[in-house]
């Protein structure tokens, strides 16, 4: 993601999709590891969204933590292992299902 915002393409199109992968690599350069919807739902299982993060257990160890989140194109990052205890009121609100 640069420091300016984009056009952003119409979805589907062939636009769209390199217009995704410069942001994923933008996005990947500064953070690290990123991950699309359908490789979130392979590696997670989502307890529940207030933006902009997500409460996220890992389905390989069981982990639970918070992951962040952009809307457009929709990445996830930033994986935060156990943040209940550094979120305080917000984890426990995200919790109450």
């Amino acid at each position: 993601m640069s420091d300016f915002r984009r056009e952003v393409p119409k979805y589907g199109t062939d636009s769209w999709f390199i217009y995704e992968a410069i942001e994923r690599q933008e996005l990947e350069d500064r953070v690290g590891q990123v991950w699309n919807t359908t490789e979130l739902q392979e590696d997670f299982i989502v307890h529940s969204f207030m933006a902009p993060f997500c409460s996220v257990e890992k389905k390989d160890t069981g982990v639970k933590g918070l992951l962040a989140f952009q809307t457009d194109p929709r990445f996830y990052y930033d994986f935060t292992p156990n943040a209940g205890e550094a979120r305080g009121i917000f984890v426990r609100r995200l919790n109450r299902n």
